[in-house]
Formats: C-alpha cells, sequence, structure tokens
C-alpha cells in the first residue's frame, strides 16, 4: 500500500487511534478461527487475517468471514511467515499487541508461540530465502509439501517448483520433529507433482552445532542457517541409458 504502513493488532485488540488510512490486521491461532471475539472495524478499513496456517482453499480471500452490516469488506488472510516477511523483509506492517507497538523480536517471539509445531524459525528461513530469490510462495499442502513457488504469482502462471524442507543438524542428521520422508514416499510425491508440471524441489535447512536454543529465540538466527536446494527427479535406467552402451 504506497504511503503508509499496515497496522496489525493482535487478537482483535484494536487501536481507536489509528489513522482512517491504516488497515488493522488480526493474528488468529488455528483453534482461534471461529473465535466470537474478533471484532468488526468502522470507517474505511480494510480487514486482514493472520493465522498459523494458510491450508485451505480460502486462504487469502478470508470468504469465511461473515459481517453483520449490509456494506461488503473486502478481506485477505496471511501465514505467520507472510506476515512477518512484511515486517521484517519490506518493512511495511506494523504489528500492535494491546495498542503496543510489537518490536522485531517481540513479534519473532509471538509467532513463535503460536506455531503449534515450534518449527517457525525453520519455516521462516526457507521462506525468507525463497522470497529474497523473487520467487512467490504459497503454501503447498495440495501437493503434499510445505511450500509452492510461482514466479508471478497464481494469476499468471502455475507453480514451477514444490517444495519440502528439512530441518538438519551440521551433521546431516535429522532435527527432532521433522515429517518422515521414505523412498516410497518421495516417488509418491515427484509422482503427484511431476502429474502437475511442478518439479520436487527439497531445501535443507542447517542449524550449525554453534547455534544454541536461544539464537532461535531472535529472528538474527535467519543469517546463521546454511541452506541446501536438492531437484529431485526420477531416474529411468531406459531413458538415461548411455548412447554409447552396446
Amino acid at each position: 500500500m504506497p504511503g503508509c504502513q499496515l497496522v496489525f493488532d493482535i487478537m482483535g485488540q484494536r487501536s481507536t487511534t489509528s489513522s482512517p488510512v491504516d488497515d488493522i490486521i488480526d493474528v488468529v491461532d488455528s483453534d482461534d478461527e471461529g473465535s466470537t471475539s474478533k471484532k468488526l472495524k468502522a470507517g474505511n478499513e480494510d480487514e486482514v487475517l493472520i493465522s498459523d496456517s494458510s491450508d485451505n482453499d480460502d486462504c487469502g480471500r478470508g470468504n469465511n468471514l461473515k459481517h453483520s452490516d449490509s456494506e461488503e469488506k473486502e478481506s485477505l488472510q496471511l501465514s505467520f511467515q507472510e506476515a512477518f516477511f512484511l515486517s521484517y523483509g519490506l518493512g511495511s506492517l506494523i504489528v500492535k499487541d494491546k495498542d503496543k507497538l510489537l518490536n522485531l523480536s517481540a513479534l519473532w517471539t509471538k509467532f513463535c508461540e503460536l506455531t503449534p509445531s515450534g518449527n517457525f524459525p525453520i519455516m521462516y528461513t526457507a521462506y525468507h530465502h525463497f522470497r529474497s530469490k523473487g520467487w512467490i510462495v504459497k503454501n503447498g499442502l495440495k501437493f503434499g509439501t510445505d511450500y509452492v513457488l510461482y514466479k508471478d504469482g497464481p494469476p499468471f502462471y502455475h507453480a514451477t517448483y514444490s517444495v519440502i524442507v528439512r530441518a538438519l543438524k551440521e551433521n546431516l542428521r535429522d532435527v527432532r520433529g521433522n515429517r518422515e520422508l521414505t523412498w516410497a514416499s518421495l516417488a509418491a510425491l515427484n509422482r503427484v507433482n511431476n502429474t502437475a508440471g511442478k518439479g520436487l524441489l527439497i531445501l535443507y535447512v542447517i542449524k550449525p552445532n554453534s547455534m544454541t536454543e536461544s539464537a532461535l529465540s531472535t529472528p538474527l538466527c535467519i543469517s546463521q542457517f546454511k541452506l541446501e536446494e536438492v531437484l529431485y527427479k526420477r531416474w529411468v535406467a531406459a531413458e538415461n541409458r548411455e548412447e554409447n552402451n552396446p
């Protein structure tokens, strides 16, 4: 939004002093999406929902929001990763909790607390990595993955890649909480995504041995992770046989 910043007030506790040109955004946990504590706004403000999950088809449109007045209002739903990127990466989102502005460290802590799996630092690092490379990043649940990558966004192109995010220790051992992947499940995911015209990409987020748990409590940890991309492809012997072989 040119000329102003988005204002977001956690859990529906809206400020009464915000400017009419500001947008006020709610942050809700997945268990709170049906809560009646969310209030309607007055004036020309747009309503935006932020939740820890953007898995459903209505993500980004807020079709499940109902207003008691007859005026039609536009709604938007953002994931925690999208919201933090707007604040941290672009500086275009202001977050408030009970009329108190949250700095980036406080916002990071809030999103870590509201993420049930506790893997917000890993998932945001992956999100930030791809956004920094120019990709439009969306939830990949429909294709069995963590993210899907678009060249210019869903209205213009189909997603080019589906991404599985894996957290590893520096000795390449899995971090506790990773989804279980077998060769059979990888082959199934690859077939599903190839049928949809997408490549299957595995992003390894490697945690250095020197990184402590306390380091994960601030966004400074983002630059400490090591990232490695692996493109997973099916290899068929008949199609990849060398020409000089008898």
